[in-house]
């Protein structure tokens, strides 16, 4: 009756079978990480049941085991856009008799694969910026996160500077232009 709680039964973890064994596990796996639970089991001296024993080793492997060097990523509905500029191969006509090789900004939903294109006059901040609010507006949706991936460009600095004027949010109209009623979204630039 003084007991704070009522009263259970509690049983002492026994340990297992496999617990004389773990040490010399591991000391293989440091050499030989990817080594199949069964080879693993002769190189021990293990007779006992070998779905207990792969379990064990599944439970332990990873601790051991390399990165996958595919990284597996996993978008949320309307958390990023990739952002990135194409060129056309051949020249356009430009109009008044003129051609040229206008960039085109491409933005990409992460999520849905929903891709939106603007051909945009240079690629100066201002027309970066231009051409992504002009794409926003048309989907008529804000992301959360604008990403630039800019590593093998050889002029990456208007892309960075048009993700700065994005970053400043909605203080800094001038500079990046804001949804009424709505933040701007985040610009980030890798590379």
């Amino acid at each position: 009756m003084a007991a704070d709680a009522a009263p259970k039964y509690e049983r002492k973890p026994a340990g297992s079978s496999f617990d004389a064994f773990e040490k010399d596990v591991r000391r293989l796996l440091v050499v030989s990480p990817r080594m199949p639970a069964t080879v693993l089991a002769e190189r021990v001296g293990w007779s006992g049941s070998s779905s207990l024993f792969r379990a064990k080793v599944a439970a332990i492997r990873p601790e051991y085991a390399p990165a996958d060097p595919a990284d597996r990523l996993v978008h949320e509905p309307g958390k990023t856009v990739q952002c990135d500029l194409w060129f056309p191969h051949q020249p356009l006509p430009l109009g008044y008799g003129q051609e040229g090789k206008p960039p085109v900004l491409v933005m990409t939903s992460a999520y849905s694969g929903f891709v939106q294109a603007r051909m945009i006059p240079s690629r100066t901040t201002e027309d970066l910026l231009g051409g992504m609010w002009e794409l926003i507006q048309e989907a008529d949706a804000v992301p959360a996160r604008l990403l630039w991936d800019f590593r093998d460009r050889d002029r990456p600095g208007e892309a960075h500077r048009a993700c700065q004027c994005v970053r400043r949010g909605a203080g800094h109209r001038d500079q990046a232009p804001a949804a009424e009623g709505s933040a701007n979204p985040k610009a980030w630039w890798s590379g």
